[in-house]
């Protein structure tokens, strides 16, 4: 358990600062859409788009739904 923790830290350290930001957001609420964190952090509605991309794409996040019903949680 330990080590699995060390190994979140270090691949948490080398994302983004609004990565990291999207990524403590989902896991303190435990599910989040874009429009909350668009509305949370304030970036633009683009930006974030490709951020939860690479999110998804890393395994930092999962998504569900699609369209306007899409909300993402931690891994």
């Amino acid at each position: 358990m330990e080590v699995k923790l060390e190994q979140e830290k270090i691949l948490l350290g080398q994302l983004p600062g609004l990565s990291l930001k999207i990524v403590e957001l989902a896991k303190s609420r435990g599910r989040i859409t874009i429009t909350e964190i668009v509305v949370l952090t304030e970036a633009n509605r683009n930006t974030m788009k490709k951020h939860l991309e690479a999110l998804v794409n890393d395994k930092h996040l999962i998504k569900y739904g699609v369209g306007k019903g899409t909300w993402y949680a931690v891994v």
